[in-house]
């Protein structure tokens, strides 16, 4: 653990402890793992096992959004990002998306119940917790996309892709491609409509 800015990360009884605010939570001591660690890159979970743990400023994920209003502090540390709230822990990101069966903007006061600092949406619920930022959108499909990809380091631009359109011959050419990519030792990946 050790000192990390403002954050303070002690050891006591074998289990590191985060004490300092968590993503515009009040300031508590916390079990890591159990709700989260944003001062390290590692935490422990309640059975004591390693995990690694993303850390991300939310500033740096709605940058590329295209936003319509943001009301609160964009400069928070974030733990995680979902679009399902019972999946939700202090300090993780909340995308309210609208689908065929279910509306996400349904389940923002579960999200921020269970200790989300961040809603992302495309309609503004009436009232507003002043500790949660807010970031309405256009297509908050579009933002959930761009900002988990931006939580990521947008690991599709690490990937070289290809694509094959046509009439006939799709199937063969892209069977002969990753036949032969994996016999030259690259990593590849095929998806079609027939295998993947």
């Amino acid at each position: 653990c050790g000192i990390h800015g403002s954050k303070r990360c002690d050891i006591s009884s074998g289990k590191c402890r985060f004490t300092g605010p968590i993503a515009g939570t009040r300031q508590r001591t916390q079990p890591v793992g159990c709700t989260g660690n944003p001062c390290q890159t590692r935490r422990t979970n309640c059975t004591g096992n390693v995990k690694n743990l993303t850390i991300k400023n939310l500033t740096n994920l709605v940058k590329d959004l295209d936003v319509v209003r943001l009301i609160g502090n964009d400069n928070i540390t974030l733990i995680g990002i979902t679009f399902d709230s019972r999946k939700i822990q202090p300090g993780t990101l909340f995308v309210a998306v609208k689908g065929t069966q279910s509306d996400g903007h349904d389940y923002i006061d579960n999200a921020i119940a269970s200790g989300s600092p961040a809603i992302i949406c495309e309609q503004l619920p009436a009232t507003l917790p002043g500790h949660i930022t807010w970031i309405q959108v256009k297509d908050s499909a579009k933002a959930l996309a761009l900002s988990a990809s931006a939580f990521y380091n947008h690991p599709s631009r690490k990937l070289k892709l290809v694509g094959i359109t046509g009439t006939n011959g799709k199937t063969t050419t892209i069977t002969l491609l990753h036949r032969l990519f994996n016999e030259l030792g690259l990593k590849s990946g095929c998806f079609t409509t027939i295998r993947n």
